[in-house]
């Protein structure tokens, strides 16, 4: 993260009082410096067809169109739990990104019950690689690029949650296989939520 630590801050500022410890490191108090440095998230690299919805599912839904009619509420609810049990952030990796960036995805899933549309932040790469390798190049990018990240949190774990297996063969621990006849099921978000807990 950038080194706020050493800029000027208000005069005052956390000086002794409540819980915090008195002092300074590099012009900020203990407290602030600790804060400040320790901001992590937790990534969910999600796939949406096979995962927010199944055949059946879409069958009954052929005539209303694309978009938030080919979300299954029921997977949402599902997802609400994993975002809401672990306050994961959510990289895109669906072919859904080729259409819609990730606000309007965000958008999309709101309309079908989801609770936290702004935790999706950013969508893989867009290009000929398989997906294990689109998930590898997001997380090797800076990590401090204000636009996805602008509050320059590190990542501490991550899981993918997708229904074809084309990830990379260090990538299968973080890997949580969905059927993509039935869509997300409560044992896969406890599975993703067990992987959260691991750090890198």
């Amino acid at each position: 993260s950038s080194d706020v630590c050493s800029s000027d801050l208000p005069r005052g500022l956390g000086q002794s009082e409540g819980p915090f410890p008195s002092g300074r490191v590099g012009g900020a108090p203990f407290f602030f410096c600790f804060l400040l440095k320790d901001t992590i998230m937790k990534i969910i690299f999600l796939d949406f067809d096979g995962v927010l919805n199944n055949p059946k599912f879409l069958r009954s839904r052929q005539q209303q169109g694309v978009g938030v009619h080919q979300v299954d509420p029921e997977a949402v609810k599902r997802l609400n739990r994993l975002v809401g049990s672990t306050g994961a952030k959510i990289v895109v990796a669906s072919a859904w990104r080729h259409i819609w960036d990730p606000h309007d995805l965000g958008k999309i899933l709101e309309k079908a019950g989801f609770q936290f549309g702004s935790s999706i932040i950013d969508r893989t790469p867009v290009g000929e690689a398989t997906r294990g390798q689109e998930i590898e190049e997001w997380l090797s990018l800076d990590p401090e690029r204000e636009v996805v990240n602008p509050d320059h949190e590190s990542v501490e774990s991550f899981v993918i949650i997708d229904d074809v297996d084309e990830m990379l063969p260090h990538q299968q621990p973080n890997f949580v296989h969905i059927d993509g006849q039935v869509g997300l099921t409560d044992e896969n978000v406890n599975d993703a939520i067990a992987i959260l807990r691991m750090k890198l």
